[in-house]
């Protein structure tokens, strides 16, 4: 199976709270599995920014955990948290699901993660070259 990192920076704050993230994270998603065939995405998000942590929820990512001392910004520590998203028709119950705690939460986002694709599939046009 294959696996890759992921992550957006939408620099310019006038697009913020449009839903761009949210249209981006559902098309690399999409391209990520059924064009580059991956199994598991990865991505991070700093702890202050709740809305692309959302948009990464929405689309079937689920947190298995939170770096304390991730990056220094504007004269402090910033902590980030650590997403996996699983494909949901290529990853079986007892293959890399995690248990304990993270168990659920990866059960969940494989549920999110197939509404989204299915979302998707429908809606990302694709172009092709």
């Amino acid at each position: 199976f294959g696996s890759c990192t992921t992550g957006i920076i939408i620099w310019d704050d006038d697009w913020w709270g449009k839903g761009v993230a949210s249209k981006i994270h559902l098309a690399r998603t999409l391209f990520a599995a059924d064009y580059l065939r991956r199994d598991t995405i990865f991505s991070s998000v700093r702890v202050p920014n709740e809305a692309s942590l959302k948009a990464l929820l929405r689309v079937g990512y689920f947190v298995w955990g939170v770096q304390p001392l991730s990056t220094f910004r504007t004269g402090a520590y910033l902590p980030s948290y650590h997403l996996s998203w699983f494909h949901p028709d290529r990853i079986g119950q007892n293959e890399i699901i995690p248990l304990g705690d993270l168990r659920q939460k990866a059960e969940d986002g494989m549920e999110r993660a197939r509404i989204a694709l299915d979302r998707a599939r429908t809606v990302v046009k694709l172009k092709k070259e």
